[in-house]
């Protein structure tokens, strides 16, 4: 029986179409990449309000809190207010580790502290002491600390979320977004 294909020579495999294709898929992973992880993932602001009474007089002061990130760069920030004084901030950095789907938890890696102190104000308030001392030692023994922020409830129609810190157990109510 004989066979009804041509026997002629056999053209070389061309491997240019399978390069340029090659490239455009690595071309769009690296763009999806890009933009999945250069967009803003975090951005909460939380405030509490400390009312302190004393001598039938009563200071209300602010405690704010922070938490914005853009890609893997985290930033929490607070700031106590009284009212009287500028604000003064501490500043806490770190990077974004993963987040976990199945229990809406963030998990961070806080690498960094910083207090920027207000103009005018020499020492920054008891409440910001408490976070900064706090930070400063757990970051002076491992240089490096994970924290949880889980995302307890959320409405993004009604711009709030309730966030759990589990390193501290702290439990905010925040806006959704700036100020």
């Amino acid at each position: 029986m004989r066979s009804r294909l041509p026997m002629g020579p056999r053209k070389a495999f061309n491997f240019y179409p399978l390069a340029i294709v090659a490239s455009i898929v690595f071309a769009v992973c690296v763009v999806l990449n890009y933009t999945t992880y250069s967009r803003e993932q975090l951005d909460f602001t939380c405030n509490a309000k400390v009312i302190e009474a004393n001598n039938f007089t009563q200071q209300l002061r602010e405690l704010s809190l922070r938490v914005k990130s853009f890609g893997r760069d985290v930033q929490m920030s607070y700031s106590y207010d009284d009212n009287i004084n500028p604000p003064s901030l501490v500043v806490v950095n770190g990077r974004l580790l993963d987040f976990e789907v199945s229990t809406m938890t963030y998990n961070v890696m806080f690498t960094g502290i910083d207090e920027q102190l207000s103009q005018n104000i020499d020492p920054i308030s008891p409440e910001l002491q408490i976070i900064l001392e706090a930070g400063r030692s757990a970051l002076e023994d491992s240089e490096q600390v994970e924290q949880q922020i889980q995302v307890l409830d959320m409405d993004s129609d009604k711009g709030y979320a309730v966030l759990k810190f589990r390193r501290a157990n702290n439990i905010w109510a925040c806006k959704i977004g700036g100020q």
